[in-house]
């Protein structure tokens, strides 16, 4: 099943670098004579619209690469892989001109640092942090770099962090490891696992991650040297990258489990039927240029907003349980033990989420809170802020509300909406009295309003939300067969106001009706965003078309709406007083 996941280009590939690896001959003309081989002087052809310049300090020489026609002010800093003994090749030229590609014309200084067993640890560590304290020099902040590294140079970008934790120095603003080395001891359990079937590493103890001269006699288990067994509080946001097939696979999801732990943003994508670093093959194959895409979005994620203002958000599309309050509420639970797994900072739940849309108010309103109550205590156990639906029951009618409940110490009501259009064609009127305001608050920086369902027809309550709101959350219980408007009108409203809508509906079956699902998430130009994972919460595929949507939303709507001044050229005042006239 797994073979047919991944392209074919991407098993032709592995099987060559699987020979490559374990043929002799090749191995010794091709690999081994020329490991400990700088390729730093060669030249190098790069494309017109890059400039690169070589800088030489007194232990290492580096090259700072950058686009001739776009000043950036933010730089990664590139820690090159090869198990600490290999120099710097000509292939992270093409990672450097990569990384400026994806990264919207980010600039890119490639270290050719000392290595062993010339030069054991801390040699590596410290030509690292001198090449970060001259990017300091050079005019960049802390919150201006990132550090980018693969196998031996993502451990090394870990341990820079922990070294600059330990002298109370600021760190970067963000971190992007591909199969990074972080445990030199290899006592995950995946060094025995993918033993087998792992193409660079496998059916062999005589390799690098075995017989290594870096740490020259010094503790393995030293956070400098293995960053894995360091504590990483603190650190900033981290995409981790690995292959299903390395034996070092343990080494990111062990890193990952830690440091999320630890209240660290992490994105962890393991790519099925991959080796170690498979991003080396660039645009050759799909999987390598999805996980670049990855990389892009985020290094676009934290430049743009940083990282306090980009929110990751989670739309629950559930199969509702009719009127099944407990049942939902379990449900519910497993959602979030996914989302906290994926550091989500809010998770948004379809319309009347533990009971369906049912009319049945003698059953599903409350006058004391319960669904509120419940939810409360699961964003306070797990951390994450919460969108819910739930029914409040009224003198003479009953009220839909969606009521958004934020995580800290004591979960807190954020904001509690009414919704403003009971759908007479289904009969909610009979049973529901509309609302009468809008309302937004503001979650990490971002402003945030709501709106129910049938209350997407209505444009005119998006242009007053969006005076103030940057997302507006759409919470639904829509059919199936106007799926094509849901979609259409969640598209429309992007645009017409220039900030991301977000859909949550509900899917399956219930109560004869049949819903369809299609949550998803459009951006202030009316393009739908993919998510950045997609993941069943009970962990295996089910019947149903039940999922947790993940999306990382880059704050962009002031930037936007200024390039492209939509909103600013309304003339409120003049559409009030328009009326329509008889012709003569």
């Amino acid at each position: 099943m797994e073979e047919e996941a991944i392209s074919r280009r991407a098993r032709i590939i592995r099987d060559l670098v699987a020979e490559f690896n374990h043929n002799d001959f090749l191995k010794t003309r091709f690999r081994e004579e020329r490991r400990g081989i700088s390729e730093f002087d060669r030249p190098f052809k790069y494309p017109d619209h890059l400039e690169a310049t070589r800088y030489d300090l007194d232990n290492f020489s580096m090259e700072l690469l950058q686009r001739t026609d776009i000043t950036s002010d933010w730089v990664l800093l590139q820690l090159h892989g090869g198990g600490y003994v290999g120099p710097m090749k000509q292939s992270y030229r093409t990672l450097a001109g990569l990384y400026c590609e994806v990264g919207n014309g980010i600039s890119v200084l490639t270290i050719d640092y000392r290595v062993a067993p010339e030069n054991p640890y801390p040699a590596a560590l410290e030509d690292a942090e001198a090449a970060f304290g001259w990017l300091l020099e050079k005019g960049y902040d802390e919150q201006h770099i990132l550090l980018g590294g693969d196998s031996a140079g993502g451990g090394l970008a870990l341990a820079l962090c922990h070294r600059f934790i330990d002298c109370g120095r600021k760190l970067p603003a963000g971190i992007v490891a591909m199969s990074p080395w972080t445990d030199l001891t290899a006592s995950g359990s995946s060094y025995t696992e993918k033993y087998e079937i792992d193409p660079i590493f496998g059916n062999t103890t005589e390799s690098l991650i075995y017989d290594n001269p870096y740490a020259a006699g010094c503790d393995l288990t030293d956070k400098l040297i293995s960053p894995l067994f360091g504590e990483f509080e603190g650190f900033p946001p981290m995409l981790i990258q690995v292959g299903s097939h390395e034996m070092l696979l343990s080494d990111s999801t062990q890193l990952a489990e830690k440091a999320k732990a630890a209240g660290v943003k992490v994105r962890l994508s393991v790519y099925e039927g991959m080796f170690h670093v498979f991003q080396m093959a660039a645009k050759f194959m799909p999987e390598s240029m999805r996980a670049w895409a990855e990389v892009g979005k985020f290094i676009e994620t934290v430049t743009e907003s940083g990282e306090s203002k980009a929110v990751r958000i989670a739309l629950a599309q559930m199969e509702i349980a009719w009127e099944d309050k407990q049942k939902n509420l379990e449900k519910l639970e497993r959602i979030f033990a996914a989302a906290h797994e994926e550091s989500v900072d809010i998770l948004l739940c379809p319309e009347m989420t533990l009971t369906g849309f049912s009319m049945n108010t003698q059953k599903t309103a409350e006058e004391d809170r319960y669904t509120l109550t419940k939810a409360a205590d699961l964003v306070e156990r797990y951390g994450i802020s919460l969108g819910i639906g739930w029914v409040k029951r009224g003198q003479k009618k009953s009220e839909n509300h969606y009521s958004i409940i934020e995580a800290k110490e004591k979960a807190g009501l954020l904001l509690d909406y009414i919704k403003l259009h009971p759908f007479s064609y289904a009969g909610e009127d009979e049973y529901f009295e509309g609302g009468d305001s809008a309302c937004i608050c503001e979650l990490l920086g971002l402003k945030l309003g709501a709106v129910i369902c049938y209350d997407l027809r209505f444009p005119e309550v998006f242009q007053i939300l969006s005076e103030e709101a940057e997302l507006i959350a759409v919470p639904a219980n829509w059919p199936a067969r106007r799926r094509k408007h849901w979609l259409a009108l969640l598209r429309a409203r992007a645009i017409e106001n220039q900030c991301y809508i977000a859909g949550v509906n509900c899917c399956g079956n219930m109560d004869g009706q049949v819903y369809s699902g299609d949550s998803c998430v459009f951006d202030p130009n009316g393009d739908l965003i993919e998510p950045c994972k997609t993941l069943k919460w009970d962990g295996v595929p089910g019947t149903t078309n039940e999922k947790l949507q993940i999306y990382d939303i880059v704050n962009n709507v002031k930037k936007i709406r200024k390039g492209f001044p939509v909103k600013a050229d309304r003339r409120v005042s003049l559409y009030r007083e328009l009326g329509l006239k008889e012709k003569k």
